[in-house]
């Protein structure tokens, strides 16, 4: 068990993957939590700047492997990843995010990842819960600008604000700028979702994509 508090920076940190071996368990440019239990707790808490590099690269801030992720009054802004999770990977576990910003006003304080969830990527068995949060200007290369929820995940977002993000992915099947749920269970309470967009050749989804099953 891990608790970090009274205004915690993590800042400028990388994480290599050098095999690059397109699975989904590496990577944390900031934090790795393998299977533990991560408390970030108490305001001004920064993640920033980090990076998960090469073409496995997951989770540019923090990646969390099968654990229990909490943080609270954050933010996270200009991490990225080569593959998923920008600014967070779940991966298997429980992510908890209360009071959290993602990104900013300027473009360049985005979170950004090269295939999918600008911000948070949600990929496995999952469980999310966000709540009272904003993501603004983050994106990905293909799906899930501000998020992304995968076909076996649960994401339940309330009294959020999700704007300016964007998915490049150029297919029908590809988008969701605000929120690209994968099959999933989405669930959506005082959630304002405006000016994202899907600007593929074919990108579908401007603020969300449902897709089959979702």
């Amino acid at each position: 068990i891990l608790a970090i508090r009274n205004g915690a920076i993590v800042e400028d940190n990388t994480a290599l993957d050098p095999d690059a071996d397109a699975t989904q368990d590496d990577g944390g440019g900031g934090v790795f939590n393998n299977g533990g239990v991560v408390t970030f707790v108490d305001a001004n808490t920064v993640i920033r700047g980090n990076t998960a590099t090469d073409g496995a690269g997951n989770g540019g801030g923090v990646m969390n492997l099968g654990g229990e992720l909490t943080i609270e009054s954050a933010t996270l802004a200009g991490n990225s990843a080569a593959r998923a999770g920008g600014g967070i990977e779940n991966n298997g576990g429980v992510l908890v995010l209360k009071d959290a910003s993602f990104g900013g006003v300027a473009p360049a304080d985005g979170n950004t990842a090269g295939i999918n969830g600008g911000a948070v990527h949600a990929s496995g068995e999952t469980t999310n819960h966000i709540e009272g949060s904003t993501f603004q200007n983050n994106t990905a290369g293909q799906e899930g600008g501000g998020l992304w929820n995968s076909a076996a995940g649960t994401m339940t977002i309330i009294d959020t604000v999700i704007q300016q993000n964007i998915a490049s992915g150029p297919s029908a099947d590809q988008g969701g700028g605000g929120v690209f749920n994968a099959g999933g269970i989405l669930n959506l309470s005082g959630v304002t979702i405006t000016e994202n967009s899907a600007d593929g050749d074919a990108g579908s989804g401007g603020g969300i994509f449902n897709d089959a099953t979702g």
